[in-house]
This record gives C-alpha cells, sequence and structure tokens, in this order.
C-alpha cells in the first residue's frame, strides 16, 4: 500500500526576519526578508532556512551528492 505523500510547505519569515540560504553551492549566507525577488527565489526553491544551523545542514548534503 502506498503511503499519500505529504507536501511540503515552505517557511516563510515576516519582513524584516532573518533567515538564512545556502550561496554557491556549500555557503550559507544570512538574508534578511524584505519580499524582493532573491526572497522570493530563494522560498520558490526551498531555500531558506530558520537557522544557520539547519541551512548547513543542507549545504553539508548537497556536497555529499
Amino acid at each position: 500500500m502506498q503511503r499519500e505523500q505529504e507536501e511540503w510547505e515552505p517557511w516563510i519569515p515576516e519582513v524584516g526576519e532573518q533567515y538564512f540560504a545556502v550561496a554557491d553551492g556549500a555557503d550559507v549566507t544570512r538574508f534578511t526578508y524584505c519580499g524582493d525577488s532573491i526572497d522570493e527565489s530563494n522560498i520558490q526553491f526551498g531555500n531558506c532556512f530558520q537557522t544557520k544551523e539547519r541551512a548547513e545542514q543542507v549545504a553539508e548534503s548537497l556536497a555529499e551528492s
């Protein structure tokens, strides 16, 4: 029996809130959300993390693949 796949919901920061994203393949960069095209792109591609630690985990897994 196949389990129904859960839909992924991106985390979206509030205006002025900081978030972290993976840049250049492995570097973690801090951003301040202002709703510009860079912010929206990071959210759309699942590259928007509440903590630096989570962004670093994702960067490490990308480096391994």
